[in-house]
């Protein structure tokens, strides 16, 4: 296990209502630590035109996938685990539109460059993701706690 991991462990035991700029820090560096080997990863479909491989497991905290994007892939509007969701675009861009808690029209449609940490959760709405670009663009996720079951509104 490696420091930047251990001290996401730590924040999730021991600062629940941290700041949100420090667990984003915390998650870029491990993030930065990341080696993409994707011919190795375990990919599974999402039943959209994206997959998913579970890169980290760490029970009762969070689970840690690595997602790919083909090009024009969109997952449809969904929610989010509790603590919700920390994501940072490995290469090229992702297309993130949210909607409010009500669902009220796009209050926000923003590209997501490469290697900014982006977070969203339930009290935010909803949102949807998708890849513009017409190359592959791979995205790390942290869901908050682990084995959270998504809820898709097509």
């Amino acid at each position: 296990m490696d420091s930047a991991e251990t001290e996401l462990i730590r924040w999730f035991q021991e600062n629940p209502k941290a700041s949100l700029g420090q667990v984003k820090k915390l998650f870029k560096t491990w993030c930065n630590a990341f080696v993409l080997e994707p011919n190795v990863l375990a990919w599974t479909s999402s039943g959209y035109s994206y997959e998913r491989s579970l890169v980290k497991r760490v029970e009762p905290f969070f689970d840690i996938l690595i997602l790919k994007w083909t090009p024009g892939a969109k997952a449809p509007y969904h929610d989010h685990a509790s603590r919700g969701c920390l994501q940072v675009v490995l290469n090229g861009k992702l297309h993130e539109k949210r909607l409010g808690v009500s669902g009220e029209p796009a209050i926000q449609s923003t590209l997501t460059p490469e290697t900014s940490p982006s977070f969203m959760n339930n009290s935010l709405g909803i949102h949807s993701i998708s890849n513009p670009t017409n190359t592959n663009v791979f995205s790390i996720h942290l869901y908050a706690p682990c084995k959270h079951q998504t809820k898709f509104f097509i």
